[in-house]
């Protein structure tokens, strides 16, 4: 098997995208039609060892990897193993809607028209009494006010002078220190 340069085929075929299967491949419309034009790539990815990746033309389901789409036709490497992958020369997936299961679409009923001697609708029942937040709601502390910072001044003279008082006695000065917390009680 020959082998060609993940960059030749850039230059020759554009610049791909990663291309995820949110749905088995038969029935991804954008993957059917890129196969159909011979655009897919195949990036085998080795999750154990040092071997490189490689790519090849076409989709390989029991390959572990990724799926490019290229803007052009890849014909002219088909059977050829691509080398020297470099991811950051292809552009990420375009992020969609995850498909969902496809059901049956029902039309919605249209209540009918009433009249205007209809009854008048019936009074709504008030909600109840506030409501209580989710318990996972977590309420945000009140800002506080001048009245509630005042203690806080308060509370940084006491800590000086007690810091006053614990260097004293860290001097030796035993009675200095006792008269500064003596005279901080009072």
């Amino acid at each position: 098997m020959k082998a060609v340069r993940f960059q030749s085929v850039i230059d020759a075929a554009g610049t791909p995208e990663q291309h995820l299967l949110w749905t088995e491949p038969s029935k991804d419309k954008d993957l059917q039609k890129a196969l159909k034009d011979q655009r897919v790539m195949t990036i085998h990815q080795s999750a154990v060892g040092t071997k490189a990746d490689y790519g090849t033309v076409g989709l390989d389901r029991s390959a572990q990897g990724q799926i490019l789409i290229f803007p052009h036709s890849l014909k002219a490497f088909e059977g050829k193993r691509v080398v020297g992958v470099n991811y950051d020369l292809y552009a990420e997936a375009p992020v969609k809607a995850v498909p969902t299961t496809s059901r049956a679409k029902t039309k919605k009923r249209r209540p009918k028209a009433k009249s205007a001697a209809a009854e008048p609708p019936a009074p709504k029942k008030k909600a109840a009494a506030k409501k209580q937040p989710p318990a996972k709601i977590l309420p945000f502390p009140k800002p506080e006010t001048e009245e509630e910072q005042e203690p806080k001044a308060e509370l940084l003279e006491i800590k000086r002078k007690v810091r006053q008082a614990l260097k004293a006695l860290e001097q030796g000065k035993q009675v200095a220190a006792y008269e500064t917390l003596k005279r901080l009680l009072q």
